[in-house]
């Protein structure tokens, strides 16, 4: 399995700790290196071997992603926009003003959102598990506020990728540009951009000292993560544990987007931050 955030290789993963595996992910997609059913030594019962492989120490999340179906990946949570990639019409749920928390606590949304874009990429062998909120976008310049689209026209503006932002960028008449987030601060304190388009998480890595100032504009762009599976490897799997695993990364979705919407409305709240309405 492959999370957010560095190298995991529990041996002999019982089913009942799936979802402390996967909770313990942090920002997390998931890829099983050779997730294997095997005796768990108790009788009549199976578990699953995993490794899991945090962001960017094997795949990117696109080539994790290209991964799926190959038997070298079986599971993969990577920001949506990446999935833009294989199939460009999931680049409905980014659209601006699309998604908000009240569809996506709405009882029976998120499951319905994802048998809907399971079926847009369809005949690839990957199946949609689920989509977990994880913060609204906002705008950072060194002092420059945003206050009306206008106020991005001629901006160089790093973005986290995806044709549907980038699309809506220009469309405000900004100049989107992708580069990691690791050289985002010094980017723009050397002048390369003249802002970011990045979460309030995005905001403490790149520090006030470069961005003095932030702006919020309340819905516009709500990012998320598609957890994505081989679906030859789910269906193979023996009931139970099939159980485990969906039923597991339901309960992950929901917990998710209940901590993720409560601590981006902390975050946007806070009197360094302006919001503005569109």
């Amino acid at each position: 399995m492959r999370s957010g955030s560095g190298f995991f290789r529990p041996e002999n993963l019982a089913g009942d700790d799936f979802g402390y595996l996967a909770g313990a992910c942090n920002d997390a997609f998931i890829v099983g290196n050779s997730p294997r059913v095997l005796p768990s030594g108790k009788p009549g019962a199976v578990h699953i071997d995993v490794s899991v492989f945090h962001s960017g120490t094997l795949y990117t999340d696109r080539d994790a992603i290209a991964a799926l179906g190959t038997g070298a990946v079986h599971m993969v949570w990577p920001v949506s926009v990446n999935l833009e990639s294989i199939a460009p019409e999931y680049g409905v749920v980014n659209l601006p003003f699309s998604l908000t928390d009240q569809f996506m606590q709405s009882e029976g949304a998120v499951a319905e959102l994802s048998d809907m874009m399971s079926k847009i990429i369809e005949g690839r062998g990957i199946r949609v598990m689920g989509l977990m909120r994880t913060a609204d976008l906002i705008f950072l310049f060194k002092e420059k506020a945003v206050t009306q689209p206008s106020d991005l026209s001629g901006e160089r503006v790093r973005m986290t990728g995806g044709r549907v932002l980038q699309s809506m960028l220009r469309e405000f008449g900004a100049s989107p540009i992708s580069m990691p987030a690791t050289e985002m601060a010094a980017a723009l304190m050397q002048g390369a951009i003249d802002g970011i388009f990045t979460s309030a998480g995005g905001w403490e890595m790149v520090g006030t000292n470069a961005a003095q100032t932030a702006s919020y504009i309340p819905g516009l762009s709500l990012l998320s993560y598609t957890i994505v599976a081989d679906d030859k490897w789910i269906s193979s799997l023996p009931e139970d544990l099939r159980k485990v695993v969906v039923d597991t990364t339901n309960e992950l979705v929901a917990m998710r987007g209940r901590k993720a919407s409560k601590r981006t409305r902390r975050r946007c709240s806070c009197s360094w931050i302006r919001a503005a309405i569109w």
